[in-house]
């Protein structure tokens, strides 16, 4: 705001004053009031004029530098301009600053309403999800030991549920936190659970799987991570089905502070143009051509899931080589350090 741009807006108001003003001093001179009493009105009313419009000027350059800075810095979030603004002292001001409140009350009512719209739609998703897999399991159940039914039913009954839990864990992962039980699990029972839980795949595909007989024990939620070494495994099934001599290893490294989960296959292999956005929502990249099913929702949730529990991810690949994804797992000495301390504060 300059004061030039702010002189010449009010050119009007100034000239009324100062017409109005000539016409009193010319009826004081009429009157004959002494020419040293009009000089001195003249001076009076020229420094009040001058010293309110510096005043008034000086109040509303400071809150509109003060609004448009704020309105930049903020962004997206440029309606909580209002709460962090001082309050006006000039008119025009205060009126901003009503309309400001008015539409942050509108936007907050609005923003409530969505959030609990999209709370009961979650509630409704996770309540349909496990009503669905009641009858999927009384169907897994009644065709487990129907040895005469194609491989490929079996198969696909277990996709489905895979699908469902992999609704289900969208929706979570938002408040995933509020569903945890941290603890120590040993890791050998998780990757039990997730290889017996892909056997039939396994089979049918040929592909040969390799893991560990390990004692080692990682401080973690047992369901969540059995999910997102699943999700893992689902990957890894997929893009070593194309070659033959297809394997999947699972090996357990231990360092000094933490536990590394090692999950390499020898498929296709990821580019490396594709490497640093594999972890972004709905991104398939050039396998994606080759797994038209492929939807990019399953990586995006390893990583989110593995972030809220505090474990780290990496991934290393070459085309044509294979793909190793590493899980990040802190030592339970380390979580034992942390709740040590918690407890003495």
């Amino acid at each position: 705001m300059k004061l030039s741009e702010y002189l010449k807006s009010r050119l009007w108001q100034y000239l009324l004053k100062i017409s109005v003003s000539l016409l009193c001093l010319a009826l004081l001179w009429v009157f004959k009031l002494p020419s040293t009493l009009l000089v001195m009105i003249v001076i009076m009313m020229g420094t009040s004029f001058l010293g309110v419009e510096l005043v008034e000027f000086h109040q509303k350059k400071s809150y509109y530098q003060e609004l448009f800075q704020q309105l930049n810095q903020l962004e997206e979030q440029a309606l909580l301009v209002h709460s962090i603004l001082p309050h006006p002292k000039f008119y025009e001001g205060q009126l901003v600053d009503e309309e400001l409140r008015l539409v942050y009350q509108g936007f907050m009512t609005q923003l409530r309403a969505s959030q609990k719209q999209t709370e009961d739609f979650k509630e409704f998703i996770e309540l349909w999800i496990h009503e669905a897999k009641i009858p999927l399991a009384t169907l897994q159940l009644s065709l487990y030991n129907q040895h005469h039914l194609p491989a490929e039913i079996k198969q696909a009954l277990q996709q489905l549920e895979d699908y469902l839990e992999q609704v289900l864990y969208f929706t979570r992962a938002e408040n995933a936190q509020k569903d945890y039980l941290i603890r120590q699990v040993p890791l050998q029972q998780i990757i039990r659970q997730v290889a017996i839980r892909n056997q039939a795949r396994l089979l049918n595909g040929n592909i040969q799987f390799i893991a560990p007989s390990t004692d080692v024990i990682v401080t973690t939620d047992q369901k969540w991570l059995g999910y997102i070494l699943n999700q893992i495994m689902d990957n890894a099934i997929k893009y070593v089905q194309m070659i033959e001599n297809a394997t999947i290893e699972i090996a357990v490294e231990e360092q000094e502070k933490e536990i590394l989960l090692h999950i390499r296959d020898n498929g296709c292999g990821i580019s490396a143009s594709d490497l640093p956005r594999i972890f972004d929502k709905s991104f398939t990249g050039e396998n994606g051509r080759l797994y038209p099913k492929a939807t990019g929702l399953g990586l995006y949730l390893v990583k989110q899931l593995i972030s809220k529990l505090g474990h780290g991810i990496t991934i290393t690949s070459k085309v044509q080589v294979g793909t190793t994804v590493t899980l990040i797992f802190a030592k339970p000495s380390f979580y034992e350090v942390v709740q040590t301390s918690e407890n003495k504060e």
